[in-house]
């Protein structure tokens, strides 16, 4: 951390939680966003890692982890293999979070159903 830049944020008037914070470019962020910035989400190849697993699953048995677009995506895209409708509903509602296009046009095939 640069203690400088610590020290003249303070001197504006930031406290010193803030100014660490907006040095460690955190500021902003929720406690959830600042836990996952921590740990590496993908492995090299993309895949996700267990610990992004266990903390973004959506159902249990840590199925459905959901934290950016991409695995938004696909959830919605996988989303019918061995699940219950109220299942299906909760990674619809969770995807809307990051890709809500695409969670509006899952619900509509969802109707269908």
């Amino acid at each position: 951390m640069p203690l400088k830049e610590v020290q003249d944020l303070m001197k504006k008037g930031k406290s010193k939680k803030a100014a660490i914070a907006i040095s460690y470019g955190e500021a902003g962020k929720s406690k959830r966003e600042k836990r996952l910035s921590d740990t590496k989400k993908r492995t090299s190849k993309g895949n996700i890692t267990a610990e992004t697993r266990d903390k973004t699953a959506t159902l249990s048995d840590d199925r459905f982890p959901i934290f950016d677009k991409k695995s938004a995506a696909s959830a919605l895209k996988l989303r019918g293999h061995g699940t219950t409708p109220e299942e299906r509903e909760k990674i619809i509602n969770k995807a809307a979070k990051y890709d809500p296009e695409a969670a509006r046009k899952a619900r509509e095939e969802d109707r269908g159903r």
